[in-house]
């Protein structure tokens, strides 16, 4: 079998989102940083992130059923195309000394819809792409992308807007431009053959089609359950922390250097977690994590200083990406074709339903209490949601490969 770092169309696949995913992130710190530097408010700069959000559960589901219904290659190029077209125009306003906060917010929060529209696609195009047996080793390169983008360019964003605010927009352009070349270039079909439906079936109902498969399937329901549980639990983590940070005396280049830890014990999990899911049964790797996840956020809350919790946060980062990995793979592995955009689009959407709420409830805990009540709340949502792990399809987790689906 070709190996994945052979097979051309993958990797096409992937650089192209690399290169993007690298001036998203670049844009996403240049984004606020514009906002603070024209108005001096950090409300105008939540308002643009809760635009940003709001627009992506809105659109999830219908993008999913593009995604099933369209050309998946057809989407993804006019999405990243359409974000090449905002991003310049907010460089060249910028640049020209025009740009205004109603163009800046609109701007950020219309990218992020055609961010929407283009991931439900990208999800199901990869089965295209990958056969099952390597479907794991796949979601944990995209893991891994992902946290070396995350690592890399929120500071080379920050340099860049030090250089000129219109520069890390430009960046961020040009990326989406490369990445739809590389689209351009991928030989195989993203999509399997499809067959004219005999029914015909309301918008709503194609549209959460994916939801109603998700839980049909007892295993994909209950580790679905599960993780929406743990992102609710991790919605506010990454606050308190720094919270606590900042109240234990850590500076703010000390605070950014102690939240890098997490994102580079995630990059660590990515790149170790093929071999971690070969040696291991994926329902001891689910069950393990489950349970541990709850210890490790009630010593958070019992730790002193702040170095120690760096390391616990580190730890919590370094195994997540190998069970996000097996997760996706089911969910890739074991869904229709005609499918995936829709049930990739559910389990997205699910997940960020309920976790937007997150970062208030622990906010309010802290200011209230604490650290050990806002860790203690964490650990005791994680350990409700763990329950979800007992039931037997999790008990007996067959390996990712063993489930696919034509």
């Amino acid at each position: 079998m070709t190996p994945l770092r052979r097979n051309r169309d993958f990797q096409l696949l992937w650089s192209g989102r690399a290169v993007a995913g690298l001036g998203q992130e670049v844009a996403g710190i240049a984004y606020p940083l514009l906002m603070l530097a024209l108005t001096g408010s950090a409300g105008y700069a939540g308002l643009l992130a809760t635009g940003q959000i709001a627009v992506q559960v809105v659109a999830i589901l219908p993008a999913g059923l593009l995604a099933d219904r369209v050309n998946r290659r057809t989407i993804m190029i006019v999405s990243d195309l359409a974000r090449a077209l905002i991003l310049g125009t907010v460089a060249l306003a910028v640049y020209g000394g025009w740009a205004t906060i109603p163009l800046i917010i609109g701007s950020a929060v219309l990218s992020s819809m055609f961010g929407a529209l283009f991931n439900p696609a990208s999800t199901a195009a990869l089965k295209q792409l990958v056969p099952a047996s390597q479907m794991t080793s796949a979601q944990a390169q995209n893991e891994a992308r992902m946290r070396a983008t995350a690592l890399i360019g929120p500071p080379v964003g920050g340099w860049l807007f030090a250089v000129g605010r219109s520069i890390p927009f430009v960046v961020d352009a040009i990326t989406y431009l490369v990445a739809a070349c590389a689209l351009l270039l991928i030989r195989k079909p993203l999509q399997a053959p499809r067959e004219k439906p005999k029914v015909r079936e309301s918008h709503w109902r194609g549209a959460t089609a994916g939801i109603r498969y998700l839980f049909a399937k007892p295993m994909l329901r209950n580790l679905l359950l599960w993780s929406m549980g743990i992102n609710l639990a991790l919605g506010g983590f990454f606050l308190v922390l720094i919270a606590t940070w900042r109240d234990r005396g850590a500076s703010e280049a000390t605070v950014g250097l102690l939240a890098a830890t997490g994102t580079v014990g995630g990059l660590l999990g990515a790149m170790l977690a093929p071999f971690i899911i070969r040696r291991t049964r994926p329902s001891h790797l689910v069950i393990g994590l489950a349970w541990s996840l709850p210890l490790m956020f009630l010593s958070m809350g019992l730790l002193p200083g702040v170095f120690p919790l760096a390391i616990v946060s580190a730890l919590v980062g370094f195994f997540l990406p190998a069970l996000n990995s097996v997760g996706w793979t089911y969910i890739a592995s074991g869904t229709p074709d005609e499918l995936q955009g829709r049930v990739g689009a559910g389990a997205n959407f699910l997940s960020m339903l309920i976790s937007p709420i997150a970062p208030v409830v622990a906010g309010t805990l802290y200011d209230a209490r604490g650290t050990t009540l806002a860790f203690s709340v964490m650990a005791a949502t994680a350990l409700v949601a763990a329950l979800f792990t007992l039931t037997r399809p999790v008990r007996n987790l067959p390996r990712p490969e063993e489930v696919a689906a034509e």
